[in-house]
């Protein structure tokens, strides 16, 4: 209930998605606050795999598709997930880490953005160009960046 009344609030706000309202094994309540609420609903993050994307997607209960690279399991199933999204007419904008996603994100027609969280610029060497809301990927090899060290602390 809880939910659904803030997500009521939250539309004329014209907030663009509602991320993990509630608990994100909690299909059927998805279902239900879908069915009942104009806000998208976004989640994902938490998933370690695509399960909860299918119970989703079968229940019409999901807009936003947000998966983790780390856990969801690599880049191999990161992709997997975008394009089962893909398949459903799900949009994807992946959770946390702008520096891998944005490559990944150029690899699929589904995707709508991705999270910057700018602490990171700070332990790589050369931080991705954001302007006028776009990311631009790096033309180096790999992800284009490498760790600095004189950033990171050593684990003993």
């Amino acid at each position: 209930q809880d939910a659904l009344l803030l997500s009521r609030k939250a539309e004329a706000l014209d907030i663009f998605w509602f991320e993990e309202p509630i608990d994100h094994r909690d299909y059927e309540g998805y279902a239900i606050l879908r069915s009942r609420s104009a806000i998208s609903l976004a989640m994902g993050e938490r998933e370690y795999g695509i399960e909860a994307l299918k119970a989703l997607a079968d229940r019409r209960a999901l807009d936003l598709w947000q998966p983790d690279l780390i856990r969801i399991g690599g880049v191999e199933e990161w992709l997997r997930s975008a394009a089962y999204a893909g398949a459903c007419h799900i949009p994807v904008l992946p959770h946390y880490y702008k520096d891998y996603d944005v490559p990944l994100l150029c690899t699929i027609p589904n995707g709508v953005g991705a999270e910057s969280f700018d602490w990171i610029d700070g332990i790589i060497d050369n931080t991705m160009r954001i302007e006028d809301g776009y990311a631009y990927p790096r033309s180096g090899p790999g992800w284009g960046f490498s760790f600095r060290r004189d950033a990171l602390t050593p684990v003993k």
